[in-house]
């Protein structure tokens, strides 16, 4: 029989109203595939295909955000030059 989860190992709990972080997305992630695996529970397939668009989509965003920073300190820099 598998060994269960804990809730020790599920890692700290979060205010449903927390931000959204890859460390959250990823633990989400860790947590389905050890269910899928474990327990050959496929009807959460699709859960974890979600949650590995939404770890890109964070991924993504983050990197769109220092894109945008990088954009914004170029134009400082030409608009005092």
């Amino acid at each position: 029989m598998p060994t269960p989860i804990r809730a020790e190992d599920a890692g700290p709990t979060v205010p449903i109203d927390a931000p959204i972080t890859e460390a959250r997305i990823r633990r989400a992630l860790v947590a389905v595939a050890y269910v899928i695996s474990t327990y050959g529970e496929v009807e959460y397939l699709p859960l974890m295909e979600r949650l590995e668009a939404e770890l890109e989509r964070h991924r993504e965003g983050r990197d769109a955000v220092s894109r945008a920073r990088a954009i914004l300190q170029a134009h400082a820099k030409t608009e005092t030059a």
